[in-house]
């Protein structure tokens, strides 16, 4: 058997041919994240919450109202102290 004059795998056609080969598996892979993700949240109302969670929103209450206090006590001291 003759040896083609052009061979199949060079630094030209190398990426193109990994390119296509590993995209099944790589699909594959994508869809079994999904595919599992939907499993493990069967039991869940919902897949993606749109309600914020309420630590957060407590702490971001937290933070707020002490800056608030912060910034009213400084002015009420800068107001009454000139």
């Amino acid at each position: 058997m003759r040896y083609p004059l052009v061979p199949l795998v060079n630094e030209l056609t190398f990426p193109l041919l990994f390119f296509w080969f590993c995209l099944p598996f790589v699909m594959l892979l994508i869809i079994a994240i999904i595919w599992l993700q939907v499993l493990l949240n069967e039991g869940n109302d919902c897949c993606f919450s749109t309600r914020p969670s309420t630590v957060s929103t407590n702490a971001l209450n937290y933070i707020l109202t002490s800056k608030t206090r912060h910034i009213t006590k400084s002015l009420h001291t800068s107001i009454f102290t000139e």
